[in-house]
């Protein structure tokens, strides 16, 4: 009977034995499929802050090549400006002189048509009287 009952000692202890086993390769198994999951999780997290890393460089690139687009247009128009400006300049000159050419040639003019009609000014006849000397009479 001593026996029978160690046999059935030892089988109990077994079978407790293996659900003990089982149990903890199943609660193994949960942990694995969790580490792992806790692993893909971290590695996607990991995946998409490279993303973003990316995506702020590229975006930080694109800026500055805008930024260098804008520059070049403004210096682009500034050169436009100042080129207007030159020519603005450079045709007030034209006109100032060609102003300064008409006058003189006007006032050239006007000393030969009042030679020709023998009206002279009053400087001419001045130098004129300087020269002749007073009237005594």
């Amino acid at each position: 009977m001593t026996s029978c009952l160690r046999k059935r000692d030892e089988e109990r202890m077994t079978k407790i034995v293996e659900e003990m086993v089982n149990n903890l390769k199943k609660a193994a198994e949960e942990v694995k499929d969790e580490a792992v999951e806790v692993e893909v999780v971290k590695k996607v997290e990991v995946v998409k802050e490279e993303d973003l890393k990316v995506a702020e460089k590229e975006k930080i690139k694109e800026k500055n090549e805008v930024n260098v687009e804008v520059e070049k247009a403004v210096t682009e128009e500034q050169q436009v400006v100042e080129d207007e400006k030159k020519i603005e300049s450079l045709v007030e000159e034209k006109n100032e002189i060609l102003e300064i050419a008409s006058d003189a040639g006007d006032k050239g003019l006007n000393k030969t048509k009042d030679c020709e009609n023998g009206s002279w000014s009053s400087l001419a006849q001045r130098e004129e009287e300087k020269v002749v000397g007073p009237y005594v009479g």
